[in-house]
């Protein structure tokens, strides 16, 4: 979904000439509020009163995830006037080591040091994608503070998906999609003032698309982007959030195959940075499985389920627990015999 998502918005840019990005993104938003609210039914909506208790119990959250995710997009298309494309896309990468350090610090995560080997060939292997596009040129001083603001967006791109695990890590269905309906209340109460500002400066028009093409791409875009920003934070409450992370990375990949299937040449620097992404991301995965606990069998559990089970009838006849035990060891000497 996150594959199709970027081709429909690049669609949108280049063959339909319909670019409004932020625009495009407030509309986004809006959209995958109103959808989360459409099948808030399905799931079983509760009543009135539940939705009263639930409104305020995420509404303090949610301002802050909706700030946090709005300012991410907004500060990402700041970098993009002020840097090359590469440059931005390629720093935005370093979000993966943001995450991780978080997890670290909020959720408590530990990683196994192979784990970590495997977290950077990804990550650097995503930058040497990126860097193989074509670099622009612009003014130094501008791209400083492009590189900065790029930055930024990592740091709250991270921050967003450990905050909204940290902050619901037990979501139900109906909460998950009240949560989408209410964080779109707060990007649509408060974006249009972005939108607006970046009217005010000629960065772009808000405007919808006048022509068939961006018609029917602008709404596939938006239910694609529906679709990843559900699935990703899914991802984000039922693993973690750096293997959702992670995921998103594997749309280099993905991506690239798009391009060399469309006659798109591909240098040497994004050939190796796909084959480290791949690599880097499945060995996080295998590692990161291998090294988590494993639950104990049932056959393991069964000795304890039964002397739990004689102890509780022990108490309940006033029998001491220790000839429950010497009972149970006899019995096994017994049958060893």
């Amino acid at each position: 979904s996150y594959t199709i998502t970027v081709l429909g918005d690049s669609r949108l840019q280049k063959t339909c000439q319909y670019s409004p990005a932020l625009f495009i993104q407030y509309l986004h938003e809006a959209a995958l509020g109103g959808l989360s609210l459409a099948l808030l039914p399905l799931v079983g909506a509760p009543p009135r009163e539940g939705l009263r208790r639930l409104f305020w119990h995420q509404l303090p959250w949610t301002v802050a995830l909706a700030a946090l995710a709005f300012g991410a997009n907004l500060a990402f298309l700041v970098a993009l006037r002020m840097t090359s494309t590469s440059s931005a896309v390629a720093l935005e990468q370093l979000c993966s080591l943001f995450i991780a350090a978080l997890s670290w610090l909020l959720l408590r995560a530990r990683y196994h040091p192979v784990a970590i080997v495997c977290l950077l060939v990804a990550v650097t292997g995503a930058v040497l994608a990126v860097m193989g596009d074509a670099w622009e040129t612009v003014g130094a001083g501008a791209m400083l503070w492009g590189d900065f603001m790029s930055l930024v967006v990592a740091v709250c791109a991270g921050l967003y998906m450990v905050l909204f695990k940290r902050a619901f890590p037990d979501m139900s269905a109906q909460e998950f999609l009240f949560y989408f309906t209410l964080k779109a209340l707060v990007t649509v109460a408060f974006g249009w003032i972005a939108v607006l500002a970046f009217n005010l400066a000629g960065w772009e028009v808000a405007s919808f698309p006048t022509t068939g093409c961006g018609a029917f791409w602008l709404p596939m875009s938006t239910l694609c982007g529906a679709l990843f920003n559900w699935s990703l934070a899914w991802v984000t409450l039922k693993l973690s959030p750096l293997t959702a992370r992670l995921s998103l990375l594997l749309g280099i990949p993905c991506t690239f195959v798009v391009d060399v299937l469309s006659g798109v040449n591909k240098g040497t620097s994004s050939v190796v940075g796909v084959a480290l992404v791949l690599l880097g991301v499945i060995g996080f995965e295998a590692v990161s499985a291998r090294a988590a606990p494993r639950k104990p069998r049932r056959s393991d559990a069964a000795p304890n389920e039964a002397q739990v089970q004689d102890a509780a009838g022990a108490a309940e006849q006033g029998q001491p627990l220790a000839a429950v035990s010497d009972g149970r060891a006899s019995a096994a000497g017994m049958q060893q015999s």
